[in-house]
């Protein structure tokens, strides 16, 4: 079935690394993509950070970078699976159903950090991570420590492993996605890699070169290829799980998500309280949705917010003014074929009798409908949640487009082994065409375009990548 009802999160600390170090490696390892999310100490001044030109904007990145620090890291590594056999979960189900899966067995880490070097603690930051359960006190207690900037001689041990484990995963050559990527980026560069270069245009040039096998921004893909009406994460997740179950009652290519082996530190996070298919009681009072929240995924009020930050009926209210939208489209297209004359006339009050029955049906309005104020959703700011959802948003996008005929391809070929590792030419299921129109694109807020992650022929990658480089794959 596509329907996930939890998630299961191992978080990494200081006191346990040194046992699910092997186990993290051999997840990457075998990895068909790795989705990534970057919690930080803060960004700095928003004018910086959403400056108009590219240029300037880096900069500021890099300054935060600099100043600020990153305080966990979620790493999801989904494999996809060549040969997983599944008996069927309900009486609806069959065998056949399962032929056209995708399927992906997904182990989440929540990587809790503490950084070595002192850095700035925006306000406005830690109030909206407290807001959402980050845990201060295991941070500075168990966090993980590293410096930032390139490498040094008198590093502690304790101090090397995430560059290590950031290392690996470029060593492993591994696609990267991420969700509105541009400054997680610029932040994993600057703690785990080496320090930042200086022009922008060096540093796409460095990433085209760390990660080969191509970086994928699920924002980009919801903003200009499912056309989604909001792109901020728990939208497009949420989003996508519906879409996926839709897809598997339809008979088409669906996806199926299997958890990874738990451990003594692996939490199950429940996604029940905010489960896309929870019903809504049109029988209670509501609130308002909130326009700011519904939007963009954030609201000035927070928690205090007088309306509703209820993404399933947010979901709902957008569907609704999709297909408002299509009917209109629909409505003045006729009304151009046969003119301003009784017909148009009729139209229009067919028109109306159709849009003022939404009350009636499943899609009621939002003040006649159960709006929980403000829903906390306890999983939805932590980035090891925020790396599934990541990830399950790609995958999900993967399955929509793919084809029995792909799927039945993947399960017959004869992946290439060597010294035990899976190598691939792409990313199982991804047409090549389909590929080519997403891979190393970011999205960019404020512009038409995203920001292409490529060396030109003008631009050379910066001293401190090429020596990194050679040093990752020698050693």
């Amino acid at each position: 079935m596509a329907s996930i009802s939890e998630v299961h999160v191992t978080d990494v600390t200081i006191k346990n690394i040194d046992q699910l170090w092997p186990r993290i490696i051999l997840n990457i390892t075998e990895a068909s993509f790795i989705a990534v999310d970057v919690e930080m100490s803060g960004l700095g001044t928003k004018n910086g950070t959403m400056a108009s030109h590219l240029d300037d904007r880096y900069k500021a990145l890099v300054t935060a970078a600099k100043t600020r620090s990153v305080i966990s890291l979620g790493v999801a590594c989904f494999k996809a699976e060549q040969h997983y056999e599944d008996a069927p979960s309900d009486e609806n189900e069959t065998c056949d159903s399962n032929k056209n899966q995708l399927v992906f067995c997904v182990s989440v880490y929540n990587i809790v950090l503490l950084c070595s070097d002192p850095y700035t603690i925006d306000p406005d930051a830690v109030k909206f991570l407290v807001a959402h359960g980050f845990n201060f006190n295991q941070q500075f207690a168990d966090g993980i420590p590293y410096h930032k900037g390139n490498d040094t001689t008198s590093e502690k041990s304790s101090q090397l492993y995430m560059r290590r484990l950031f290392s690996e995963l470029i060593r492993q050559r591994k696609p990267l996605v991420v969700h509105n990527g541009f400054a997680d980026l610029v932040f994993l560069y600057q703690c785990f890699y080496a320090e930042c270069p200086n022009k922008l245009a060096s540093f796409m040039a460095d990433l085209s070169e760390m990660f080969p096998s191509g970086i994928y921004d699920t924002k980009y893909i919801a903003e200009y290829l499912d056309h989604t009406s909001a792109s901020f994460l728990l939208f497009v997740f949420k989003f996508s799980y519906l879409n996926a179950i839709e897809s598997e009652k339809q008979g088409r290519s669906s996806l199926k998500i299997v958890s990874g082996d738990k451990t003594k530190w692996t939490a199950c996070i429940s996604l029940q309280d905010s489960s896309p298919t929870q019903k809504i009681d049109k029988l209670k009072p509501v609130l308002n949705l909130c326009e700011q929240y519904s939007a963009h995924g954030w609201c000035l009020a927070g928690v205090n917010c007088r309306k509703s930050h209820n993404i399933n009926a947010i979901i709902e209210e957008h569907k609704k003014e999709k297909t408002s939208r299509k009917r209109k489209r629909k409505r003045s297209e006729q009304k151009q074929i046969k003119g301003s004359d009784n017909g148009s006339n009729e139209q229009q009050k067919r028109y109306s009798e159709e849009h003022s029955s939404g009350t009636e049906n499943g899609y009621s309005d939002t003040n006649n409908c159960q709006l929980n104020q403000t829903e906390p959703d306890n999983f939805s700011h932590r980035s090891g949640i925020d790396s599934f959802m990541t990830g399950y948003t790609f995958a999900a996008f993967i399955a929509s487009r793919c084809t029995p005929s792909v799927i039945a391809n993947f399960k017959d070929a004869n992946l290439t082994q060597i010294e035990g590792k899976v190598y691939s030419d792409q990313i199982p299921f991804l047409d090549n065409d389909l590929q080519k129109s997403i891979v190393n694109k970011l999205f960019l807020s404020g512009k038409n375009i995203p920001l292409s992650v490529c060396k030109s022929l003008y631009t050379t990658t910066s001293n401190n990548h090429s020596e990194k480089l050679v040093n990752i794959y020698i050693n």
